[in-house]
């Protein structure tokens, strides 16, 4: 009788303690659940600021055109600069279902904002000033004039500073090719392919290169173009092989093969591979590299 009693309590013991830590397990995942969801709510929020701002100050900025030159000019570049600080900000979080949101991305999304604020009122400011001068100048009394031309310099020093600025950001925004390498390749009966710098015996050319990390170019789809030019320094061209034309500088360029890839402002490798179904003719192979309409990476390889 009493080894049945030990034996009930014993299972009875191993119930509790399973209900225990179910109920454990299941406060923990409520409250992880409940965080990620109010970080998320934050960050909905945060992002929705930011839009209804984005969208007070380009309103703002916008009801300012057409008074001068100058002032247009600048309004375009403030455009330009909150437009990709607003980018900037946006691919700092993910609110979609499949990421988690961390408070580091949040208190870093904060510190972007606040950014953003400022820039928004030093353009502001600079405008005020702008439309400061042009009333001045549009008053006829000699004893400021002086004062006229003094703030009329400092506005095109302004202006001249925000315009290099806004050339600093296109420049900046480039992407940039390195660690370029071309290779001859030879595929045996196997199927293997290994590398020759023989001419007779390379049948494609392999290119791979480095898409360097930039925080500033905006993400997405890029596609990247390959002109390769054989000895005769004519670009090798032939749609059968995926060969195609493109425009830089507005001007319609050749390209031998190009590689989709979708750029999140991190390093990306890219590789491929091309073969002219001919034979490959022994000298130099040059490789341009082109992405956004701007040459972005050269190498060079030889074949003996």
């Amino acid at each position: 009788m009493s080894d049945q009693t030990n034996g009930g309590n014993s299972k009875k013991g191993m119930l509790i303690g399973l209900i225990v830590i179910l109920l454990l397990i299941n406060l923990g995942f409520l409250y992880f659940w409940n965080t990620d969801r109010n970080l998320k709510n934050q960050a909905q929020t945060l992002l929705d600021q930011k839009e209804t701002e984005f969208a007070q100050v380009s309103n703002e900025l916008n009801s300012f055109k057409g008074k001068n030159v100058q002032l247009d000019s600048l309004i375009n570049i403030a455009n330009l600069e909150l437009a990709v600080k607003s980018g900037q900000m946006d691919s700092l979080i993910d609110i979609s279902k499949n990421f988690r949101i961390t408070k580091k991305q949040l208190d870093k999304f904060k510190i972007e904002n606040s950014k953003f604020r400022d820039i928004s009122k030093r353009y502001l400011s600079q405008i005020d000033s702008l439309i400061t001068v042009t009333k001045l100048l549009q008053e006829e009394n000699t004893s400021l004039k002086s004062t006229i031309t003094d703030e009329k310099n400092r506005s095109s020093k302004l202006i001249d500073d925000n315009v290099k600025l806004s050339n600093k950001v296109s420049e900046a925004s480039i992407l940039k090719a390195e660690a370029i390498v071309i290779e001859g390749i030879k595929t045996r009966g196997s199927g293997k392919e290994v590398e020759s710098s023989r001419a007779r015996n390379v049948d494609k050319l392999k290119i791979c290169t480095k898409i360097l990390e930039n925080k500033i170019t905006r993400p997405g789809q890029k596609d990247i173009y390959f002109r390769i030019s054989g000895p005769d320094g004519t670009a090798i061209y032939n749609e059968q092989t995926g060969s195609g034309k493109f425009a830089i500088n507005n001007k319609e360029t050749t390209y031998t093969i190009k590689s989709t890839v979708n750029y999140q402002n991190k390093e990306e490798n890219v590789c491929v591979s091309h073969s002219t179904g001919m034979d490959y003719s022994k000298g130099n192979y040059n490789v341009e590299i082109y992405a956004d309409g701007q040459l972005i990476g050269k190498g060079t390889m030889s074949l003996k």
